[in-house]
């Protein structure tokens, strides 16, 4: 029994020396140094890591004008993308998230004093939409979060039992993830890879981003590759649109814009023709609550083929060259009074 106790505490005083190692590692604001561009070893890192990352360069950098949410369909768009007029910009996207993360990163953005004057948040086409438990904030604050997003929905009854399950499954799958990575020297070395670009010109492999975008196959309403494996807690989705309106509410001085992400040309006319299950219903239901709460939200739109674009990465990732102009309308469009 004593050697058990002493196993566990041994095995969890590393698991702290290694996450105290790692976080001092990435304390380094890496944007900063490095700039908009980031070397290839921020790639090498898993979203939560990215996501802190992002984060130390925000609490550092002045407050920035405007800001992109998203997930990797908008992580190529960089300032040169977008029509600026002179004004600061920073793109928070992180590869492999979901709508209920940047929700979570509006809501420490708030509580970091760094809410941007415009806050552009993408939304998935409904199409593709699927769900998830947000990574931030870190542990043990984000069991916080879950408590309370969990025990609200189910108190306010806009959870059925198999949405509160399947919030509980999803919480206790990215728990055990985040314990396995503290055990991972690899992240480790990865970090320091990204210290080490940050402070050594000579270290700065470039990261080409719209490469290193995902390359799908083809895909049409009928392939299963739409909204695959997918469970929408609709409850939740409404009370986040609520927090964005709260929150922006009570800073006040910050303009934010919902948009529905595009797709490829091709697919569009597709999925305008058979869209995929319940795409339709949560389009109605965004735009319903975004109406509701007087957020300004935008449905999907057609974007032509240009011939003077790099285009799309794939059917659902496009270059800076094609959301950057998608978003510069919303953005330079008068706001809702």
């Amino acid at each position: 029994m004593l050697r058990l106790t002493t196993f566990i505490a041994l095995l969890c005083g590393l698991m702290v020396a290694l996450a105290l190692a790692r976080d001092a590692v990435l304390s380094i604001d890496a944007f900063a140094e490095i700039g908009e561009e980031p070397a290839a070893a921020f790639h090498a890192l898993p979203p939560t890591l990215q996501t802190r990352v992002k984060f130390h360069h925000i609490e550092r950098a002045p407050r920035y004008d405007v800001m992109l949410l998203g997930n990797s369909r908008a992580a190529a768009v960089q300032s040169r993308d977008i029509e600026l007029g002179g004004r600061s910009f920073f793109n928070l996207s992180i590869g492999g998230r979901y709508f209920r993360d940047q929700t979570a990163f509006f809501g420490e953005l708030s509580a970091l004093g760094k809410m941007p004057k415009v806050a552009l948040i993408a939304v998935d086409r409904f199409d593709l939409y699927n769900d998830d438990e947000p990574i931030w904030p870190p542990y043990p604050r984000r069991w916080l979060v879950f408590g309370r997003d969990w025990l609200g929905c189910a108190a306010a009854r806009a959870c059925d039992a198999e949405d509160l399950a399947t919030m509980m499954f999803r919480e206790l799958r990215n728990s055990f993830r985040e314990f396995r990575a503290l055990l991972n020297f690899e992240l480790l070395a990865a970090a320091w890879r990204l210290h080490v670009a940050a402070k050594s010109p000579a270290g700065r492999t470039k990261f080409d981003i719209e490469a290193g975008l995902p390359k799908d196959d083809p895909i049409d309403a009928n392939n299963p590759h739409f909204g695959l494996g997918r469970h929408i807690v609709k409850g939740l989705f409404v009370a986040d649109l609520e927090d964005i309106a709260k929150l922006s509410a009570a800073v006040g001085d910050v303009r934010v814009i919902l948009f529905e992400m595009p797709i490829l040309p091709a697919y569009h006319r597709i999925l305008a023709e058979t869209p995929y299950r319940d795409a339709p219903e949560l389009r109605r239901l965004f735009l319903a609550t975004c109406g509701r709460l007087r957020l300004e939200c935008h449905p999907t739109e057609y974007v032509p083929p240009d011939q003077a674009r790099r285009g799309w990465a794939d059917t659902t990732h496009p270059f800076g060259d094609v959301l950057g102009p998608y978003v510069s309308r919303f953005l330079n469009a008068p706001g809702k009074p």
